[in-house]
């Protein structure tokens, strides 16, 4: 998901998990494999087909994370909503 926003700046790249059904080891493979190499918190995740994963010490902090996450995927759907219709940027008006 591409980081448009500039709430959602401080969450860095925003990476998107392959793939694994629910409950699974193989899920929790990916997640621990991917966690231990960012070895950072606090880090934001997409999990395909599952929705976010949000890692911080700090529980508060974690769901103000996870607002500035959704504020931009809303962003990010509009903008490819507006790509596909063709709106131009405002700066190309």
């Amino acid at each position: 998901m591409p980081n448009l926003t500039e709430a959602s700046q401080k969450l860095g790249r925003i990476l998107r998990l392959a793939y694994a059904p629910s409950t699974t080891p193989e899920l929790a493979e990916t997640v621990r494999k991917q966690i231990k190499e960012d070895m950072s918190i606090p880090k934001a995740y997409l999990l395909s087909h599952h929705g976010v994963l949000i890692t911080n010490s700090n529980l508060e902090k974690a769901f103000d994370m996870l607002e500035r996450f959704e504020w931009n995927a809303e962003i990010a759907y509009k903008h490819m909503v507006f790509q596909k219709l063709g709106i131009p940027k405002k700066s190309e008006m």
